[in-house]
This record gives structure tokens, C-alpha cells and sequence, in this order.
């Protein structure tokens, strides 16, 4: 059987006319939105970042030796990780060696010239100017060691490649055996406690966020939430219009976080009074949330931006004032009751 195209199935308009023809149940007394203090939540996605990476650098030119570490590996403060040594190294700490040989030389002079003339004077054979000048003496040559011994610790200590804080290796520049250029890279170290939290927030919650607020950092991997606090916004935006977000551990809180461990952060708002309404109030339509307040013209849909709910009571951030009387028995009935209207029967 042929059915013209614009006819719609006896089927179809049987369930449109019953849908029309329903009697329209529900139109008890409205609820009226009740007036909520509630504080704002803003939610966003966060990754644990490094502060900073150490890069540790050759102080001077010379062969890499004693270089005993692998990426992973822990670095503890202050701990020798490798050495450098050389033809360059070696003349360098042997011409520092002789500076400090000819500064002890010079003072341990300097000092019998002294005691001589002491002696000298006792007898009247020398005088109080001379005595003087040769504790002058005594004093540039006492200046001049300390300056000597000064120059070859720093060559040792520039031999002798240290990590000024504890960490983790990152990555390996040179190998032993290698000869390094003064300035080089040798390896790359995360320092132990320089781990922060990295959140990206968008649209009016990114203008919301400043330093000082709090929040609660929870782990993908179902980790225990952790405090944090914001301890910076950064003020340009990120290419796709989102704003940096720099959050760190809460006063007294320890983090045992890990690079590059992701979760969600959630940061507290200020409070603000709002309406509620009963969340069986509320319409999904084509991706938007309405509801259906009583006016004096009658009943008719408004667009909201629902919030948090609890206890079968929604909030209702955006779009409705406390006190407005909400339609709740059949609200999606009767929303969607236009659409019933819009089937006709056969001919």
C-alpha cells in the first residue's frame, strides 16, 4: 500500500493524538525556587609539572670520568656525581698548586725579615720604620697566600661535578670518557621538591581564579585528595584561550606527587546566594537546560545553567531569581507537548 509522503502513519498519529488528547495531569501548586547560599566550584583538569630542571654544566673544560648514574637514578644533595680530569685540568691545578708554594715561600720570608729585625732593634741596630714596614710586608704575603689557596680550591671544586639539591636524573648529556667544553650540559636533575600543580581553566571561571584560593587536587589513579592552594595566574593566555593556573600543596600539607601524574583540581569560590529548585523540575532540550516558571501570563520555559544538587534539590546557577514559582508535576510533559501538536491524522 502506497501512503502519500506527507501523511503521516496511522501509528504515529495515534500516539500523537493520544498525546494531545491527555488530560493535563499535574497542575498542582508550583514550587516556589528557594533561595540557597552555595559556593561556587571551578573544575579543571591538572598535570604534576617540575618546578624546574637542574641542568648541571661543566665548569670548565676537561674528560668526564666517574659518571655512574642512569635516568631514574636518585641524586643526593651535595653528592660528588662525576669528575673531570685531563691535560687542561692538570695544568690548571698545577699552576695553582706553585702559586700557593711561591705565596708560602714569600710570607715564611717575609716573617724572618721581620724577626730580624725585632731582634735588630733590641740592640739599636734597626729601627721602628723598618719594623714596620716589614709587618706590611708580612700582611701582602699573608694576602697574597690566602688569595693562592682561594684560586686552587675553586679549580678542584670546578674538577667535581655536584647537584646543589637532591633529586632525580633526567637525562644524560655525555658519557665518561668524554671531553667536555666549559658550559656544556652533562645531565639534567628534577629537583626533590620541585613539583607543582599545572591547571588550565577556560571561559568566565579562568577570569574567577586569583592567588590565595583554595581547593582539593584528587589523583586519576583514585588517589586520597590533596589541599592545594593557588599560588599563581599566569596573565597571558595559552594559544587555545585558556588561562595557567600554578597550585601548590596547602600551608603544612606534604605532596607525594609524581611527574607528569594527572587528576582533577577543584577550587573553592566565594558564597553567593542562588535559587534551588527540585530536580525533577528540570528540561534537557537540544543540549540546554530549561524550566518552566509561572508568570502572570502564564506558564512558560526559561534556559538555566544548573549547578551542584543534593537531597533531590538542584541549584540553579544562572537564570532564575529565588521566589519564582517553578512548574515541577509533568514539567517534561508539558514542555515537550508542542511537539504532539505537530502530527495530524490521515486523510
Amino acid at each position: 500500500m502506497k501512503t502519500h509522503p506527507f501523511i503521516v502513519p496511522a501509528a504515529v498519529s495515534v500516539l500523537g493524538l493520544a498525546l494531545a488528547a491527555a488530560p493535563a495531569r499535574g497542575r498542582g501548586p508550583d514550587v516556589p525556587a528557594r533561595s540557597r547560599q552555595v559556593r561556587a566550584q571551578h573544575s579543571a583538569y591538572a598535570q604534576v609539572v617540575p618546578l624546574t630542571v637542574l641542568r648541571l654544566r661543566a665548569a670548565r673544560a676537561g674528560v668526564l670520568t666517574g659518571l655512574d648514574l642512569a635516568p631514574g637514578s636518585p641524586v643526593p644533595p651535595g653528592t660528588a656525581l662525576a669528575r673531570l680530569a685531563g691535560p687542561e685540568v692538570e695544568a690548571a691545578l698545577a699552576r695553582r698548586r706553585a702559586a700557593v708554594q711561591q705565596g708560602e715561600a714569600r710570607l715564611e720570608a717575609a716573617k724572618k725579615e721581620r724577626a730580624v729585625d725585632r731582634r735588630q732593634l733590641a740592640h739599636h741596630l734597626s729601627t721602628h720604620q723598618a719594623v714596620n714596614r716589614d709587618q706590611a710586608r708580612v700582611a701582602e704575603a699573608r694576602a697574597a697566600l690566602h688569595q693562592a689557596r682561594i684560586r686552587l680550591k675553586a679549580v678542584r671544586q670546578e674538577t667535581t661535578v655536584r647537584a646543589a639539591t637532591g633529586g632525580t636524573v633526567l637525562d644524560l648529556k655525555a658519557a665518561n670518557g668524554e671531553r667536555v667544553a666549559a658550559g656544556q650540559t652533562l645531565l639534567t636533575v628534577e629537583p626533590t621538591h620541585g613539583l607543582w600543580l599545572k591547571a588550565v581553566y577556560y571561559g568566565p571561571a579562568a577570569s574567577a581564579i586569583h592567588p590565595g584560593m583554595t581547593g582539593h587536587f584528587v589523583p586519576a589513579d583514585g588517589g586520597s585528595a590533596l589541599p592545594v592552594t593557588v599560588r599563581g595566574v599566569v596573565g597571558t593566555l595559552r594559544p587555545d584561550a585558556g588561562r595557567t593556573v600554578n597550585l601548590r600543596p596547602a600551608q603544612g600539607r606534604t605532596a607525594h606527587w609524581h611527574n607528569g601524574e594527572y587528576g582533577t583540581v577543584t577550587l573553592q569560590g566565594p558564597r553567593h546566594t542562588a535559587a534551588a529548585v527540585p530536580s525533577r523540575a528540570l528540561i534537557l532540550d537540544k543540549g540546554r537546560w530549561w524550566i518552566l516558571v509561572r508568570t502572570a501570563r502564564g506558564v512558560s520555559p526559561r534556559a538555566v545553567t544548573p549547578g551542584s544538587s543534593e537531597n533531590g534539590w538542584t541549584v540553579i546557577e544562572r537564570g532564575l531569581k529565588p521566589g519564582t514559582p517553578v512548574v515541577v508535576q509533568d514539567a517534561y510533559l508539558r514542555y515537550h507537548r508542542r511537539f504532539a501538536r505537530q502530527y495530524q491524522p490521515p486523510d
